[in-house]
């Protein structure tokens, strides 16, 4: 199992913004009805307009009235073109923002999933704890001390184990276990002076979310 290495304590809880995709559908539909509605309605002020050139055109007898219109509902047509373009842009972002969240979230809810369920099949197994404090306390030689963190469950589970780790590692430095609440059960962390190793399976899972996202 990989080990992450941190100078200070960090808390191990899950947690985070729940992503909503129907509000996003609800807005990006919303402001697609907006801007149909802004096109339909500058088309509609163009034909009125070009309509009103028409007839000026037909009573005045004027040749050139026909140019006029022609430029003005070219003009119109190009801001209703301008903006659908627009329109579209924006909503290919917000769908592509949509979905590095979704990822994000997805990966989020798979690492707390995984979390529980290895805590799970860990329970009442601390040969397993063992394994991590040893894996744990090889990574910390050099240290001038080594402190355990475990569950205070764990602690009793161990057993055997406490006195078998702590004769083991004691020649390399002064080794003691702490029951502490904070660590959760089936992981541990073993503090040195150099800063803190630590074993927990969030720790592992977050740094493994970290890399995916």
């Amino acid at each position: 199992m990989s080990t992450v290495i941190k100078s200070s304590e960090r808390n191990a809880g899950i947690g985070g913004p729940v992503f909503n995709f129907e509000d996003l559908s609800q807005q990006a539909n919303e402001y697609l009805a907006a801007v149909r509605a802004d096109a339909a309605k500058i088309v509609a002020n163009a034909h009125a307009e070009a309509d009103a050139i028409r007839r000026k055109a037909a009573a005045e007898g004027s040749a050139a009235a026909d140019n006029v219109i022609d430029q003005k509902i070219e003009k119109r047509l190009q801001a209703v073109t301008t903006a659908i373009h627009q329109a579209i842009g924006e909503l290919n972002s917000a769908r592509q923002a949509w979905l590095a969240e979704w990822e994000k979230q997805a990966v989020h809810l798979a690492a707390a999933i995984a979390a529980r369920v290895i805590r799970r099949e860990v329970r009442n197994q601390p040969d397993v704890t063992a394994d991590l404090i040893r894996e744990a306390l090889n990574l910390a030689a050099g240290a001038a001390r080594m402190q355990v963190r475990v569950h205070p469950a764990d602690l009793a589970a161990l057993g055997v184990h406490v006195k078998l780790i702590t004769d083991e590692f004691s020649r390399l430095a002064p080794t003691e276990f702490v029951a502490d609440e904070r660590v959760t059960s089936g992981g541990c962390r073993v503090e040195t002076n150099f800063g803190t190793i630590d074993q927990t399976f969030e720790a592992q899972l977050a740094r493994i979310e970290e890399e995916l996202t």
